[in-house]
């Protein structure tokens, strides 16, 4: 258990001095050196209190807000943390940072990580710290301050303020940048297929909305719902050739070697999904054994993708038939696009048992797949590395 005072460098070097003075007063029998230890461990000690009060009579605030809670992987967040206080004199303190994340991947793990910042707030007043977080893992992740250190006048003892002021984010997948060219070929030619059977402005019923893009038309934007959402929206209209597409994200874990693989089976997901979304077409997504998300928005089924993982299967008796990976597509019995690192055997004999086609996505440069005519396979060979989180504090004024 941590305590609420620690001594300071300063605390601890008073303390050792009196204790060395007192050694010195028995060696050399000079009794007023004990008198010069005694102020000494007396001015710790009333820093103790002076320490408590301080920290009372201030009453510290602290506010944290952040402007952009859903980023992409790679992309800075900034954190902006208000401290202020009520007392009529500048103080120092010192914020002690705590970065909280749930790693995706083949495995959903916690970890924390903590940096301490020094701060000299003016008296009665407030200072502002802005806190960029860059992270490398999708998933939700948490940034707060923990305690408030707050030594007394002197600077020998230091009181610790616990605190729990946090802000939550969401750390999307990031899109794969570049689509193989057939899967790229077979995307476009659905956007002119699904654009040819819809009129410019109206021709139907309005369906779905989307993202504002650039070089939407204006008049296509639905402000209602802009309004609602507090974000630029487009019509979709609905004539009955925007057909839902289906894709599935396998997530066995004896499906991919490593996590590498894997965050580049999500990008590739992502990416497709973003691409019919982009033409109006409803996505529905399988993710697993979870239960299928249908998506008409680019974030909502970024919002899904960012905590995707590796599911663990439980352990099965001996002769037990596992369960099929495609199990989630239901009544549908097929996905347009199936994404997974590599083909074993149980996927290569349900992908057959499904008796449609569709589009197999293989990150593992050696997964072969010689099935059946109806399914082609497509290689992604650009792996989306998996990396650390960094925190970078600075600019606070």
């Amino acid at each position: 258990m941590m305590l609420p005072f620690a001594l300071t460098r300063r605390g601890w070097a008073f303390v050792i001095a009196a204790a060395g003075l007192w050694v010195c007063s028995r060696v050399v029998g000079l009794g007023d050196l004990r008198y010069l230890a005694a102020l000494l461990l007396a001015m710790v000690l009333v820093a103790l209190p002076s320490s408590l009060v301080l920290s009372a009579l201030a009453r510290f605030d602290l506010r944290l807000s952040v402007p952009s809670p859903t980023p992409t992987v790679g992309e800075p967040s900034t954190f902006v943390l208000v401290v202020g206080h009520r007392f009529p004199v500048t103080l120092p303190v010192r914020v002690v940072w705590e970065t909280a994340a749930e790693t995706t991947g083949q495995t959903a793990t916690k970890s924390a990580e903590r940096t301490n910042v020094s701060l000299v707030v003016p008296r009665a007043s407030e200072v502002v710290v802005r806190t960029g977080l860059v992270a490398h893992n999708r998933g939700p992740q948490r940034v707060g301050v923990t305690a408030l250190v707050v030594p007394d006048p002197l600077g020998l003892v230091a009181r610790r303020l616990r605190h729990n002021t946090s802000a939550e984010l969401l750390v999307l997948p990031r899109l794969l940048e570049t689509l193989p060219d057939e899967l790229d070929a077979m995307t476009r030619a659905e956007a002119g297929a699904t654009l040819r059977g819809r009129s410019a402005d109206s021709g139907g019923t309005v369906g779905a909305v989307r993202e504002y893009r650039t070089g939407d038309s204006m008049r296509q934007v639905h402000w209602k719902q802009s309004a609602r959402q507090g974000e630029l929206l487009v019509k979709v209209h609905d004539t009955g050739d925007a057909a839902q597409r289906s894709i599935l994200l396998v997530t066995d874990p004896a499906a991919y070697s490593d996590g590498a693989e894997f965050e580049t089976a999500v990008s590739a997901t992502a990416a497709v999904a973003a691409r019919w979304l982009d033409n109006g077409q409803p996505v529905q997504l399988h993710l697993g054994d979870r239960h299928p998300n249908l998506c008409t928005r680019r974030s909502e089924m970024l919002r899904h993708l960012a905590t995707a993982h590796i599911t663990l299967a439980p352990a099965k008796a001996a002769g037990t038939p596992a369960e099929p990976m495609l199990s989630t597509l239901g009544g549908q019995g097929s996905a347009d696009v199936v994404v997974s690192g590599t083909v074993s055997r149980q996927l290569a004999r349900q992908l057959e048992s499904t008796r449609s086609s569709g589009t197999l996505l293989t990150t593992c440069p050696t997964a072969e797949y010689v099935g059946s005519a109806g399914w082609s396979q497509v290689m992604i060979s650009s792996p989306v590395p998996a990396g650390s989180r960094g925190v970078k504090v600075g600019d606070h004024g």
